[in-house]
C-alpha cells in the first residue's frame, strides 16, 4: 500500500478527532468490518491505517 489506496488516503497521522473516525471509516469500508472492529484493530496498529488494513486481512 502507498499514500493512497483505492481513491482513500491511508497515510494519514490521526491526530484529531474528525482524522480518528476517517480512519476507522476508511478500515472498515476497506476490510469490511464494523466500525467498533475498525477502531479496536487500528489501536492495535498503533493508529497506521495500512498496518490495521493488512492486519484485518490476515
Amino acid at each position: 500500500l502507498g499514500r493512497v489506496h483505492a481513491g482513500r488516503m491511508v497515510q494519514v497521522r490521526t491526530l484529531s478527532d474528525k482524522l480518528r473516525r476517517r480512519a476507522r471509516d476508511i478500515v472498515s469500508a476497506e476490510t469490511g468490518l464494523s466500525p467498533e472492529e475498525s477502531e479496536k484493530i487500528l489501536e492495535s496498529a498503533g493508529k497506521d491505517i495500512k498496518t490495521a488494513i493488512v492486519m484485518a486481512r490476515l
